[in-house]
C-alpha cells in the first residue's frame, strides 16, 4: 500500500474534479483519463461507458444535465487503499456524497479507481462505484457475525 505524497495529492485532485462534474463542470474529471488504451466508466446509475472519446462525451452530457440543479454535491473519500505495482495504481475507498441547497441526501458509495502512470502523472483507465445498500451491509454483518460465534469465521 502507497500513501505517497504524490497518491494523496491525486486523490485530492480526483475527488475535486468529480464534485466538480456533479456541480457542471466535467473538464477537470475529463482531464484525469488516460488518453490512449482502453478507459471504463462505471457508475452507480448502471452506465457503462467504454472508450476515452466516449467517457468525456459522457461526462460532458452528465455534467450539462447536473449542472442546473439547485444544489451544490461535494463528494469525499475515506477510507483509501492504495496499491502500486510498476506503471499501474489501484485504489479501493467508500465515498460519501453529501449535497447542499433545496435537496439534502447523503449517500455512501463504494469505489474502486485503476490508474496508469504517463508522464509521471496518473491517468485513469477504469473508475466504477455502486451504492452501499444500508440494509445489505446490515445483512453482511450480520452474516460475520453468526460466523464467528459459530467459529467458522
Amino acid at each position: 500500500m502507497t500513501n505517497s505524497t504524490a497518491t494523496q495529492a491525486f486523490l485530492q485532485q480526483f475527488y475535486h474534479a468529480i464534485t466538480e462534474l456533479l456541480n457542471g463542470n466535467s473538464k477537470p474529471f475529463a482531464s484525469l483519463w488516460a488518453t490512449e488504451g482502453r478507459v471504463c466508466l462505471m457508475i452507480s446509475s448502471g452506465e457503462r461507458v467504454v472508450g476515452h472519446q466516449e467517457v468525456v462525451e459522457y461526462l460532458r452530457e452528465m455534467a450539462a444535465a447536473l449542472g442546473s440543479n439547485p444544489f451544490r454535491t461535494k463528494v469525499t473519500p475515506s477510507e483509501p487503499s492504495w496499491t502500486e505495482v510498476g506503471d499501474l495504481g489501484y485504489g479501493d475507498l467508500i465515498e460519501q456524497v453529501s449535497t447542499e441547497g433545496s435537496a439534502e441526501v447523503n449517500l455512501l458509495n463504494r469505489a474502486t479507481i485503476i490508474c496508469r502512470r504517463v508522464d509521471a502523472h496518473w491517468k485513469v483507465i477504469h473508475y466504477h462505484n455502486d451504492f452501499i445498500n444500508p440494509m445489505m451491509l446490515a445483512f453482511s454483518h450480520m452474516v460475520r457475525h453468526q460466523a464467528t460465534r459459530a467459529g467458522k469465521g
